[in-house]
């Protein structure tokens, strides 16, 4: 930030300083209802007190969002210390519970991802479009180093983006310019004193010993400054890289209402290596109703298993995230694998079932949507005169309205419940956890 050079390291964040972060990450609309994720720690409840001055001036208000993790038997009552910190402010706050174990692998991924889920189904539930995190710049150092180590590519190399659009809100990170010590120094002029999770000293989690390393990257010259430089270089790199492969997407793919694609494959094999790759991880996380793409590693095999197969002139087939990959006719068509259950998860008042059809009403107690299992779809002999592989309608949810019609996804209809109760209105449209839309970062 421009504030930076000129600023004592220890300094706090001035208001003016703040409202330059904020118009970085803005717009935003009148009045603004900002949510903030706040464990306590000094980083989260440095950007609370900074949101409440901005908000206010802005006509607006802050919420703080508590997330107990069930994980350590203190953490309910940390969380109980933290909201009556906030209130004594007069500051609003809400404690959200996850309920998680420590036998849970993965633990801080976990964690990580429900925490997320919490926050974000608090905002859609209440209209909130902005969810702000206290993550600074040695959080954005120690991303880097962790993706570095794994064999990362441009996008993990880039670390965290200070916007991420999501279904429920936009994700903002304010403070990636920011260091940690000018946090505490907020909180040292509020007379703030804040929770040091004892997780972040154990050395049983890689991000812990890569902070604990972080001295010694500075000593060989791979300090902070340097370190937050490279990921903003990355991130420039991947805002080309996203441009590019939306124009291949939009050149190569087609998205049908039935939760299939049709694949040209051509565009991609001319394509760049790195944006093909991009495209058609994009595709595959979307038809399997994923929230990641594939492995790099499998990806790639992939792709090149596409070129080969066109050298060859040989019929390309393969299985990957969930998804078969047929070729008919130069067209790759990509459709969900044949399931044996499909999970239905709550979001708000709609349901989602096997993370790629969102269903208005309540699955739960209708039997009627069910997996197709080996019924016919309706127009099913349209669908074989396309030459569209009929394997793909097997892991659709098919419904059965009252007039005994075989509905598909994308439909409105009327489904009768158990005995004894109403008649019930479903809406089911293909709508996957993360869409192929790749208007999800900014730089």
């Amino acid at each position: 930030m421009i504030f930076e050079s000129s600023l004592n390291r220890d300094s706090e964040v001035s208001s003016d300083e703040f409202e330059a972060l904020m118009e970085e990450v803005g717009p935003f609309e009148s009045s603004p209802h900002i949510a903030v994720g706040c464990s306590g720690g000094a980083d989260s409840l440095a950007l609370v007190f900074l949101l409440d001055k901005w908000t206010k001036v802005n006509g607006g208000r802050v919420t703080a969002l508590i997330v107990d993790h069930g994980i350590r038997d203190e953490s309910c009552n940390e969380a109980i210390t933290v909201k009556s910190w906030l209130a004594e402010k007069g500051l609003e706050s809400e404690i959200l519970f996850a309920n998680l174990t420590r036998s849970i692998p993965s633990l801080q991924s976990v964690a990580r991802y429900e925490r997320y889920r919490l926050m974000g189904d608090w905002c859609r539930e209440r209209g909130v479009l902005h969810l702000c995190m206290g993550h600074q710049k040695e959080d954005q150092a120690e991303t880097l180093i962790l993706n570095l180590m794994r064999g990362s590519g441009i996008d993990g190399l880039a670390s965290m983006a200070p916007i991420v659009e999501r279904e429920s809100c936009r994700i903002l990170r304010p403070l990636l310019s920011v260091s940690k010590s000018r946090l505490i120094a907020c909180l040292r002029s509020e007379s703030q004193t804040f929770v040091k999770d004892p997780s972040n000293e154990d050395m049983a989690f890689k991000r812990v010993r890569i902070r604990a390393l972080l001295p010694e990257f500075a000593r060989e010259g791979g300090n902070i400054e340097r370190l937050s430089k490279v990921a903003k270089r990355m991130a420039e790199a991947r805002s080309a890289l996203e441009e590019e492969t939306a124009a291949l997407m939009a050149e190569s793919v087609v998205v049908l209402p039935e939760g299939y694609a049709r694949l040209n494959p051509q565009p991609i094999l001319k394509s760049s290596r790195e944006v093909a790759l991009r495209a058609l991880g994009r595709v595959l996380r979307t038809i399997g109703g994923k929230l990641h793409s594939p492995r790099g590693d499998q990806l790639i095999d992939c792709y090149e298993a596409i070129v080969m197969s066109d050298k060859v002139g040989k019929r390309f087939c393969r299985t990957l995230c969930g998804c078969q990959m047929r070729e008919q006719d130069d067209t790759i068509f990509i459709f969900r694998e044949k399931l044996n259950r499909a999970e239905i998860v709550e979001i708000g008042h709609k349901w989602l079932w096997d993370g790629r059809f969102l269903i208005s009403g309540s699955p739960n107690k209708t039997p009627k949507v069910v997996l197709s299992d080996g019924q016919s779809p309706p127009n099913f002999g349209s669908y074989k005169k396309k030459r569209i592989p009929i394997p793909f309608w097997q892991a659709l949810p098919l419904l059965t309205g009252l007039d005994g019609e075989v509905l598909v996804p994308n439909v409105i209809g009327t489904f009768r419940c158990a005995p004894n109760q109403k008649d019930v209105s479903l809406e089911v449209a293909f709508q996957p956890q993360r869409p192929l839309s790749a208007a999800s970062i900014k730089i």
